[in-house]
Order: structure tokens, then C-alpha cells, then sequence
């Protein structure tokens, strides 16, 4: 009997150590996993004083590129994209401003030529000059028009990279932003308490109102 009695008294012991034990464990886990939700959320989507409300410190005006970027940093595919996007653009402009330099150069040039011409008193020397100069002036154009065709070629397709990027941010940042709704939604359910709040607050205040109401009618 005595055993039996300290049989049962230690599983009453050990009954209720086991059950906190095992509510420390999933309050653990759910932390932890809370935590790795938290780390997950893009940048611009959190705030120091809560992790689910939209900073008021995004450096990019627009929010949507803000999330996109924060994602590409993390995402390997997306930052090569953005590697090889960045040195594209970086390519375009070097290159195209190294054609206009040498365009606008070659321009200067014929434009002074011709103005040289109007410093010529004699008639036939002075047309002589510019068709000579004509002609330099059409092969030129000739030799420029490849590489002018290229360049309007290049900003056509810079136009559609444009619209294709923009297109990739939004799918990209869209499920990140519908998270943050859900999230949102499911952290604001304390609305619907103060809205029953807001009613029982309504109802008190009516009836004070009439109780004081009914106190001045009857002086």
C-alpha cells in the first residue's frame, strides 16, 4: 500500500511537470517561428515600433520597388538580374555618349567649314568649297547612319526592359504585400472590440443624457 501510495504521488508530480514542459516547447517553437516570419518581412513593410506596419523611412517614393529591391537583395537569380540589368544601362550611356561626343565633334566641324565659305569673295571657289564639303558631309552621314539605327534600336529595346522590369517588380512584391495584408487583417481584430465598445460607450451616453435630461424638465 505504501508503494502504490508513493507510486500515484509521483505521477501526480510528474504529470504536471511534463505538461508545462511540453507548453514551454510549442510557445518555443512558436516563437521561433514568429521570429523567422518577422526576418522574412521586406524592409519597407516594417517599422521600429511594429514589424508589421508600412515605414515612413522607405527611401524609394515609390513602395513597390522598395519590397522588390529588399527581396532581390536576398534573392540569387533576381541579384544577378540585377547585376546584369545595372550593367547594361551602365554600357547603354558610356556607349551612347561616346557617339554623340564623336557626332556632335564631326558636326562642329562642317558647320565651321561652311561658315569658313562665306569668308570666300570669289563666287566659283565658294561653291566649289561646299561641295566639296556636301560631299565630305554625305559620306559621313552614310557612315553614321548604321550606328544611328543601332542606337534608336537599343532604346526601343530599353523601353521594353523598362516595362518588362516594371511588370517583374509588381509580381514579385505582390505576394509580399498580400502577406502584409493577412497579416494586418489578422493583428486588427481588436476593431471589432472597440466597434462593440463604440456601442455600449453610445448606449451609456444616451441614457445619461436622458437621465440629466429628464431632471431638467421636471425643475
Amino acid at each position: 500500500m505504501l508503494y502504490l501510495g508513493m507510486k500515484n504521488l509521483s505521477q501526480l508530480i510528474i504529470l504536471p511537470i511534463l505538461v508545462v514542459c511540453v507548453c514551454l516547447a510549442c510557445n518555443s517553437k512558436q516563437k521561433t517561428a514568429d521570429s523567422t516570419d518577422v526576418e522574412n518581412i521586406p524592409a519597407a513593410l516594417k517599422d521600429e515600433s511594429s514589424d508589421v506596419f508600412i515605414s515612413k523611412r522607405v527611401s524609394d517614393s515609390n513602395l513597390m520597388t522598395a519590397i522588390y529591391r529588399d527581396i532581390a537583395g536576398k534573392d540569387s537569380s533576381l541579384s544577378k538580374f540585377e547585376d546584369e540589368l545595372a550593367g547594361f544601362k551602365k554600357a547603354k550611356a558610356d556607349t551612347i555618349q561616346k557617339f554623340k561626343a564623336y557626332y556632335e565633334k564631326a558636326d562642329e566641324y562642317y558647320t565651321s567649314a561652311v561658315d569658313a565659305t562665306k569668308q570666300i569673295s570669289d563666287t566659283l571657289l565658294r561653291q566649289k568649297m561646299l561641295a566639296i564639303i556636301k560631299q565630305s558631309q554625305s559620306g559621313y552621314t552614310d557612315k553614321t547612319k548604321r550606328f544611328q539605327s543601332l542606337i534608336n534600336a537599343i532604346e526601343h529595346q530599353n523601353t521594353s526592359i523598362d516595362d518588362s522590369y516594371t511588370l517583374l517588380q509588381l509580381v514579385v512584391s505582390l505576394p509580399e504585400i498580400e502577406k502584409y495584408e493577412d497579416g494586418g487583417i489578422a493583428q486588427n481584430k481588436g476593431i471589432a472590440v472597440v466597434e462593440k465598445k463604440a456601442g455600449k460607450v453610445l448606449r451609456h451616453t444616451k441614457q445619461l443624457a436622458n437621465k440629466y435630461q429628464e431632471k431638467l424638465i421636471k425643475k
